[in-house]
């Protein structure tokens, strides 16, 4: 065992190089180490769990899911995020309608925009366009859009879809 006082040479300049090394090496590792211990500390305490709401917040009086009034009630409450369906209709417009159902259609997918607009919504709302709910979240960009779009009946259909303007 090495024991110095403090006459003796500085403990670095006794070792050989290799040993030098090796204890640089050390304290460069537990220097990283350290940071990386700080690093995912503070990333932990800084995340928060984010809250979306489904279909927008249409779980209110005179809202149902997927509608401008949906979209605005979830900016009211200051959530993260909105989530929203896109179909293509059957003329090519995109519409924002959860289900392949709409009233007496049985598929959205299927019927031509102007059929499906003339068709009110339980709350007196029509089935929004795209641009129509994009109109409405450019009012409040604290709340981000989660667009999910629909599969459709061939691949030809969701790329054209994804593709739209």
């Amino acid at each position: 065992m090495l024991t110095f006082n403090r006459k003796q040479e500085r403990p670095d300049k006794a070792f050989p190089d290799y040993k030098k090394i090796l204890i640089l090496k050390l304290y460069y590792m537990k220097r990283l180490i350290l940071l990386a211990v700080c690093l995912f500390t503070v990333s932990t305490l800084c995340a928060q769990t984010q809250v979306i709401a489904h279909r927008g917040f249409h779980a209110t009086k005179n809202s149902r899911n997927n509608t401008i009034s949906a979209l605005i009630h979830a900016q009211d409450l200051g959530v993260y995020g909105s989530e929203c369906d896109i179909n293509e209709t059957k003329d090519g417009e995109l519409i924002v309608i959860h289900g392949p159902k709409h009233g007496p259609y049985k598929n959205v997918q299927e019927t031509d925009y102007a059929v499906l607009r003339a068709t009110k919504l339980d709350n007196g709302e029509r089935v929004p366009t795209l641009d129509e709910y994009l109109v409405q979240a450019k009012k409040n960009t604290k709340t981000k859009l989660i667009i999910e779009i629909k599969s459709h009946n061939t691949p030809e259909r969701e790329t054209c879809t994804v593709r739209s303007p």
